[in-house]
């Protein structure tokens, strides 16, 4: 199993590309839906890893940055 610190760049690294992929494309396109699969997959690959290893789990921000708009 991968290690936890590489773990959470890779999670990080697929958020990033999910994010942008999301901008482009919009959030419903395969492409950013199968990136979410993925972090989800490596989001519970950390969570059993957590657990092996008795770490807390620690809170990610999940906050949802909003666009910027502009009035008509």
């Amino acid at each position: 199993m991968i290690e936890r610190q590489a773990l959470e760049m890779l999670i990080e690294e697929i958020r990033r590309q999910m994010v942008e992929a999301g901008d482009k494309l919009g959030f419903h396109h395969p492409t950013v839906y199968q990136l979410s699969c993925r972090l989800d997959e490596l989001h519970n690959q950390l969570i059993r890893l957590e657990r092996e290893k008795g770490y807390l789990i620690r809170r990610f921000d999940s906050r949802i940055r909003e666009a910027h708009v502009l009035p008509y």
